[in-house]
């Protein structure tokens, strides 16, 4: 699109989506990367652009409810026309230049069935999702990423050479993130991007790519195995047993070993849990001991220099996610992003209120789901996912609005 009308339409995605101007000046960055412009510079362009819209003098007619800004929350910055609501009365709807999602499942999994409606499992909420706008923030990631991590042939981090020699040890550098296609969701018209906090990716190999983290956790973790080893088919670790549950309760769901539950309708199709959250590791590069393998070691051995350089990857990371909900899984990594906190506001002994970036979202922090002793909720049976957990996150859920 020429760029007036790729703006124009941009505010009236943003209807629904919702996003802040930050990131709206992002995805102008990532569609113009040659304007003579420095948008970033010049941020303020954002706002009169949307106003000189909204008066008709952007090359197009003033539309006939106006487009406003909106902060983190997504709360409307400025007063909104009485014909328009503040909350949305209806899921997003794909339109424009991408298709439809469909039933994504690949040929090489036996057919599951999606939950039945009259099963104990059912809910009566209201899921859908955005995979445009999911797209549109994994193309804002992989920018930052290719410029400040790892390009297409090398890693460029300015710290590389300063983390590697903090440590004595095996060194396996740019593991990136986990983004479902799915991210952006909406229960009951209310929108959920979850974000999972963990260490580090714990082992080799080093260079792993957006696209190759998503297909290690969304397919061969979250689509290839199940909740348990059954006959031939492989069984998740304790780390990803504990994160299904934890997927399952925010999003409504009983916990339980059943494959079937793991699959959503939405009404662009069905989405497996996994492809509806997106796992972050505080760290991008993982220190072991010498002599570990790739296969590495539960026992990370990062440094405190590795720990305060992430800390800028990680800041950005969630100021282009946007999440409503952090769970920070570990007492090592709540530790870490102490410092990147601002004006953190307690709920409950686990749920925060906290702003990360120009990002604020909802906070919880448990111990790692294969943590020993009573602090462990990789299994169902585990007082700790029963008495800490599953509380927490209802009281999240009530928070968000997004229904008990």
């Amino acid at each position: 699109m020429p760029i007036a009308l790729f703006q124009n339409w941009l505010y009236e995605r943003n209807r629904r989506w919702h996003f802040t101007d930050g990131t709206l000046c992002i995805l102008w960055c990532v569609e113009f990367p040659h304007s003579r412009s420095d948008y970033a510079r010049n941020h303020s362009y954002i706002q009169s652009t949307r106003r000189d819209y909204n008066n008709g003098k952007h090359q197009a007619p003033a539309p006939t409810e106006r487009c406003v800004g909106y902060d983190s929350r997504g709360e409307p910055l400025e007063a909104v026309s009485p014909r328009q609501p503040r909350t949305k009365t209806s899921p997003p709807q794909l339109t424009g230049r991408v298709a439809p999602p469909i039933d994504f499942r690949p040929a090489f999994l036996p057919r599951v069935n999606v939950v039945n409606e009259d099963s104990p499992q059912a809910r009566t909420d209201q899921l859908s999702t955005d995979p445009l706008a999911s797209s549109a923030r994994l193309a804002a990631l992989e920018k930052y990423m290719s410029e400040h991590v790892l390009t297409p042939n090398d890693f460029v981090c300015a710290s590389y050479a300063r983390c590697v020699e903090s440590h004595d040890g095996q060194f396996f550098e740019g593991q990136l993130h986990h983004i479902g296609k799915h991210f952006d969701a909406f229960v009951n018209g209310n929108p959920l991007r979850l974000v999972v906090v963990g260490q580090e990716y714990g082992n080799g190999p080093a260079r792993v790519r957006l696209s190759e983290r998503y297909r290690d956790v969304a397919v061969r973790t979250g689509l290839q195995k199940q909740f348990r080893r059954t006959g031939a088919t492989e069984g998740r670790n304790p780390h990803m047993r504990g994160t299904t549950s934890l997927l399952r309760l925010i999003f409504g769901r009983e916990v339980g070993e059943r494959q079937e539950d793991e699959f959503f309708r939405t009404p662009g199709g069905v989405v497996h849990l996994y492809d509806m959250f997106a796992l972050v590791n505080f760290l991008l590069c993982s220190a072991i001991s010498a002599g570990e393998s790739e296969r590495g070691s539960k026992h990370g051995r990062s440094t405190p220099t590795m720990q305060s350089h992430c800390a800028r990857h990680f800041v950005r990371t969630i100021e282009i996610l946007e999440p409503t909900l952090v769970v920070v899984q570990g007492k090592g990594t709540a530790q870490w992003i102490l410092p990147t906190l601002r004006d953190a506001v307690a709920v409950s002994p686990n749920l925060h209120w906290a702003r990360v970036g120009h990002c604020l979202t909802l906070l919880a922090t448990f111990s790692h789901p294969s943590a020993q002793g009573q602090f462990n909720w990789a299994d169902l049976s585990r007082p700790y996912l029963r008495e800490v957990v599953t509380p927490t996150i209802r009281k999240a859920r009530e928070l968000l609005r997004l229904g008990r």
